[in-house]
């Protein structure tokens, strides 16, 4: 028989019934209330802007919020994607490394390789667009973020801690 729970079993106790909340506040956190994406923008025509080469430089610019004109609107407006172009222009063979953010997606698919028309010029290359901060970089991103890592190990921890104490 364990007798009287101790202070630190019932302050456990009462953060199990309320962790609930953790993923609540992680969402709440996780919106930004301008609804913007951050991108990376640079060009680069045939190495002329070395940092925005592959691998790209961490002394890119971002912009944050990134802001778009649109075709027959006045001002600006938040973009909602990011995208990267890299490819060689099939006519001269010049080179083109775009980085930017945009009100459109560039293609049907978040990254097209093959042949695509710029201004009116062919190039082989491919086009990527997608919908997280600074995700337009020299390769997809898979990182996992802080936040989410941050509440996933205190999960982990109050599970593991809820398993080890016992009575003796």
């Amino acid at each position: 028989m364990c007798g009287f729970p101790t202070l630190q079993q019932l302050s456990l106790s009462v953060l199990q019934r309320n962790l609930f909340i953790v993923p609540f506040i992680v969402v709440i956190l996780s919106f930004d209330p301008v609804q913007s994406i951050a991108c990376y923008s640079c060009v680069s025509i045939n190495g002329s802007h070395r940092e925005c080469e592959d691998p790209m430089s961490a002394n890119v610019p971002i912009y944050r919020p990134c802001r778009q004109s649109v075709r027959d609107h006045e001002g600006l407006f938040y973009a909602r994607f990011c995208s990267k172009i890299k490819g060689t222009n099939q006519r001269d063979g010049s080179t083109l490394v775009l980085r930017l953010c945009s009100m459109e997606r560039l293609a049907d698919v978040p990254t097209h390789c093959g042949q695509f028309s710029l201004d009116d010029q062919l190039y082989t290359g491919c086009v990527a667009t997608c919908t997280r901060d600074w995700c337009n970089v020299s390769v997809p991103s898979t990182k996992v973020d802080t936040l989410e890592l941050l509440c996933f190990l205190f999960i982990l921890f109050l599970f593991h801690r809820t398993f080890s104490l016992s009575c003796s």
